[in-house]
């Protein structure tokens, strides 16, 4: 593997429904891979959606979020793009740090809500968001089998609340970071470019575990540390009971 490789960490923020998300804010970032280091990065609003959907901008959870919006586009934290802009401004920065690889958290979600984009704007007409030949990597897969299987963050999460009603240990990008920070009231900003930088921090956790894992998409990975914590205490009660 290629120790100087770059690759790019995305993330967006979507309305609209499950398997038709709509995104408004796309953040992304070109990353050292082996050291984690961010080399440039983008916070773009797009305008096809943030002002051309109003409908569905202004339900009651993206009304709150939206003057958050205004001030950063005031400001200059965000850039307005509409999608093709956005779309030349990605495919221009993986050819110039030659991407192979493109990392999110929950990658699948990101993947099919950009593609969705795409061809909604588009009317049908272009279906894939990125260009051909890049890799999808899914950074709750691999933190599934290294971050939350670990003994210590079975610990963590009982002690942090960070298990649902249900028994399960949370598997979000929020509970990776909280753990690897040691700071259990994290909370997510929930805007494109703030959460690549915690999900390139985890992506870099995980990394320097230098375990063999999958990068894949793997839609029910968050069942494998549910299933390694289980097989764990099964072991400690058999033990106990010799």
């Amino acid at each position: 593997m290629n120790k100087r490789e770059n690759v790019l960490v995305l993330d967006v923020e979507t309305c609209g429904g499950l398997g038709s998300s709509l995104v408004y804010d796309l953040g992304f970032a070109v990353v050292e891979r082996a050291t984690g280091r961010i080399i440039e990065a983008h916070s773009l609003v797009i305008s096809d959606v943030f002002y051309d959907m109003p409908e569905k901008m202004e339900s009651a959870y993206y009304t709150a979020k939206l003057p958050q919006y205004h001030a950063g586009i005031a400001s200059g934290a965000f850039k307005v793009a509409n999608l093709w802009e956005a779309w030349r401004l990605v495919r221009d920065t993986i050819a110039k740090y030659n991407v192979r690889r493109v990392y999110a958290y929950n990658a699948g979600f990101d993947k099919d809500a950009l593609n969705f984009t795409m061809r909604t704007i588009t009317a049908g007409k272009f279906h894939n968001f990125m260009p051909r030949g890049i890799k999808w990597c899914c950074i709750m897969h691999m933190a599934c089998q290294t971050l939350f299987s670990q003994p210590s963050y079975l610990r963590f999460a009982e002690a942090n609340g960070l298990v649902s009603e249900k028994g399960n240990l949370r598997t979000g990008a929020e509970a990776a970071y909280a753990y690897i920070t040691r700071t259990p009231d994290f909370v997510e900003s929930h805007t494109g470019l703030a959460d690549v930088e915690i999900e390139t921090a985890i992506l870099h956790k995980i990394l320097r575990q230098k375990k063999r894992m999958s990068e894949k998409i793997v839609t029910n990975a968050w069942m494998i540390p549910q299933k390694a914590h289980k097989a764990r205490r099964a072991g400690q009660l058999a033990l106990s009971l010799r």
